[in-house]
């Protein structure tokens, strides 16, 4: 058996709770925590790299338009 806290894995635990859990359940929430975090990883990614392009966009035409 495994402690855990449930405020570690559901977001609308605002304060510590903890709960006995089973290995086999521990390890699947840990798991699933995991997958979880790398997706939004991925998108927080995907995000800043369509903004950077934004930027250098509109800075490529401002200075395109400075120098013409």
């Amino acid at each position: 058996m495994t402690i855990i806290n449930l405020r570690d894995f559901y977001y609308w635990y605002t304060q510590d709770e903890y709960m006995e859990v089973s290995d086999d359940v521990a390890e699947a929430l840990r798991s699933q925590r995991h997958r979880t975090d790398e997706k939004i990883f991925e998108k927080k990614s995907v995000i800043a790299v369509s903004i950077c392009s934004i930027f250098l966009v509109v800075y490529e035409r401002k200075f395109f338009l400075l120098h013409n």
